[in-house]
């Protein structure tokens, strides 16, 4: 039964729920606000598009990216370094291609991550008991594209929603559809619009009419200049193409476009902001988090300049009037240079795998690339320095990230001499899998579900049945009926080949070297 407050709004109501001991509390209804973008990136096939990528998310906060035009080939999924998860599906490398980029807040929440092909992608996420969101990330033909792929690709999307659709739901990405005034868009089309309505819009808007969905950024108001998703190269032909469906208009409380994303491409993201209900317990049922003290690491290519900068800073300090027995004085003094230190060029310990790997003149670059990029019109020397600041970019990047590459590698060789710990620091992240075969074959994808399938694979493998003993049983007997043919001289010189050097000796002290010279 829900109790309405006298002192709430609507977005908070109070609900009865019992506990142990017939004890009765009210739990507040509080809405939880989701970030959730598309964004068309031209192209994240490479690192270095994939590190500018991330260095442009630092200061904007996305949420929840759906992409177009990731341009990578297969189906992966991601846990990057600074915990967000990379998702993509392609079939032909360096050709169309979606995904999603998720950041850490939300990736608990993540239950199943799915390509369909490389045009459409879903992700679902279990916001809280009650509600389960599904995103579809799509990346439509354009104007043209023959008319059997254009048909082709809203056939699959009916299908593919009408399957998969859950009870929050958002169709999101680049359909390369204007949307205009005209009445023959239907009730899906909100009062603010912006020019007329092509061929992909009218399609658009018969799929959106048929699901019941709205076409989210139409029913807010904005000026034109806040509208426009993508740019012509010469910056002359502006265009909203980039859209966001929903089946709940009530809970999308923005939408808007980013400008000044510095990031290189021809569309600009489309941020919307999706507000959902859940029920919060009273405080004294919660555990409370005792707060932690934020520490701050300096990061290994920064360590030179913290370096130099400490030393000017304690060169300048008057050592000689600090008495010499007040020794705590001196070690007091230095503790606060050295804090004065971190916080100059150090990082919080929680973000220190985000470590930026982009220099200072690298991202000044950037800044101005966005700056000329934003300029309502490009003359013909904007044109040219924009197209000589995209190559400058692209080189300087690549450049830092293997400079910042050969100073962690120098760092732990010599602390430490172990390869395995540099592997370890360099790897771009850890690679999930986005999906399991059961016993029957069929294709589990559902985040929950792999998880069961192994542990059901692992306990059925240690239990140490029938099953497994008859069939260990028969290779056994398979194996011991095979001819097994004695070792060649050939063999054994192959084997000494390809032992590793500097390696210890074995139980018969002989040492590598002799073997091989031998």
């Amino acid at each position: 039964m829900l109790i309405s407050s006298p002192h709430a709004g609507k977005q908070k109501q109070q609900k009865a729920i019992k506990f142990k001991g017939g004890r009765v509390k009210k739990s507040k209804i509080i809405a939880e606000q989701i970030v959730i973008t598309h964004f068309n990136s031209q192209g994240l096939a490479s690192e270095e598009r994939l590190i500018e990528f991330e260095n442009a998310l630092v200061n904007t906060e996305l949420g929840i990216v759906g992409l177009s035009e990731v341009k990578r080939k297969g189906e992966r999924v991601w846990k990057r370094k600074n915990g967000s998860i990379f998702y993509y599906f392609g079939n032909t490398a360096g050709h169309r291609g979606v995904g999603f980029y998720i950041d850490k807040k939300y990736t608990e929440k993540i239950t199943e991550l799915k390509g369909i092909n490389e045009r459409l992608a879903i992700a679902k996420l279990k916001i809280n008991e009650h509600e389960k969101i599904a995103i579809f990330q799509v990346y439509a033909p354009t104007m043209a594209a023959p008319k059997t792929e254009v048909k082709e690709f809203y056939k699959l999307l009916y299908e593919v929603y009408e399957e998969e659709k859950e009870k929050v739901n958002l169709v999101i990405g680049d359909f390369n559809a204007k949307v205009g005034e005209e009445e023959e868009t239907g009730a899906c089309v909100g009062t603010h619009t912006h020019g007329t309505t092509n061929q992909n819009g009218y399609k658009l808007a018969k799929f959106a009419n048929t699901n019941n969905l709205k076409i989210a950024n139409t029913f807010l108001n904005k000026d034109a200049n806040e509208r426009w998703t993508w740019r012509s190269p010469d910056g002359y032909t502006r265009n909203e193409i980039d859209h966001t469906l929903t089946d709940d208009i009530r809970k999308v409380k923005s939408v808007e476009v980013i400008a000044g994303f510095c990031f290189s491409s021809d569309h600009r993201p489309v941020r919307s902001v999706i507000e959902l209900g859940f029920n919060k317990l009273p405080s004294s049922f919660c555990r409370k988090n005792t707060p932690h003290q934020k520490k701050l690491i300096i990061p290994m290519h920064r360590r030179q300049a913290a370096a130099e900068w400490l030393r000017n800073i304690a060169s300048q300090e008057d050592w000689e009037n600090i008495s010499e027995k007040n020794v705590q004085q001196k070690y007091d003094c230095l503790l606060e240079l050295i804090g004065s230190a971190k916080e100059k060029f150090g990082v919080h310990r929680s973000n220190v795998k985000t470590d930026d790997k982009l220099s200072c003149n690298t991202k000044e670059l950037i800044r101005r690339r966005t700056e000329i990029r934003n300029k309502v019109k490009l003359s013909k020397v904007d044109q040219i320095e924009l197209a000589e600041l995209r190559k400058l970019t692209k080189k300087k990047i690549r450049e830092d990230i293997s400079k910042f590459e050969n100073e962690v590698t120098t760092e732990i060789i010599e602390s430490s001499w172990s390869t395995r710990k540099v592997k370890k620091a360099l790897a771009k992240g850890n690679a999930l899998m986005p999906g399991l075969k059961d016993s029957k074959g069929n294709l589990i994808r559902d985040r929950e579900g792999i998880v069961n399938l192994a542990t059901e694979f692992y306990s059925s493998l240690y239990s140490g049945g029938k099953v497994g003993e008859q069939e260990s049983s028969q290779d056994v007997s398979q194996f011991a009926l095979e001819k097994i043919t004695p070792i060649n001289t050939q063999e054994v010189i192959k084997a000494i080949k390809n032992i590793k050097a500097n390696k210890a000796p074995g139980r018969m002290e002989s040492k590598e070297r002799p073997l091989k010279c031998y």
